[in-house]
């Protein structure tokens, strides 16, 4: 059995060199664009959640507006208005296979 050994020259430490050299700048510029991007990242999320909390105040106004609104219309206002109460309410069934006609007021037989 022979055994051979190599002697590490000048040139092979060169390529060495420059390899560590080569790899050492890649992670660098890899590290930096990831920082960079979690910046980037980080400044658009703060930007959405203002805008998030002020959308949500302006909504809490409108549901707001909208309540003081609704609270205003009573029964005066809507005889104002020309409404009226409805002294025997008609109400729509359910029921599969029957429908309500205008004319008759009874159910009449479904076309199904």
């Amino acid at each position: 059995m022979i055994n051979k050994t190599r002697a590490i020259t000048y040139d092979d430490k060169k390529k060495v060199f420059w390899a560590l050299l080569c790899l050492i700048a890649v992670s660098s510029a890899v590290y930096f664009y990831a920082i960079s991007t979690t910046i980037v990242h980080t400044s658009a999320r703060e930007r959405v959640e203002r805008e998030v909390t002020e959308l949500t105040a302006r909504q809490g106004e409108t549901e707001f507006g909208y309540i003081e609104l609704k609270n205003r219309i009573g029964l005066e206002k809507a005889r104002e208005l020309g409404f009226h109460e409805v002294k025997k309410p008609l109400y729509v069934s359910r029921i599969a296979g029957s429908a309500l006609g205008l004319a008759n007021k009874k159910p009449l037989k479904s076309f199904r």
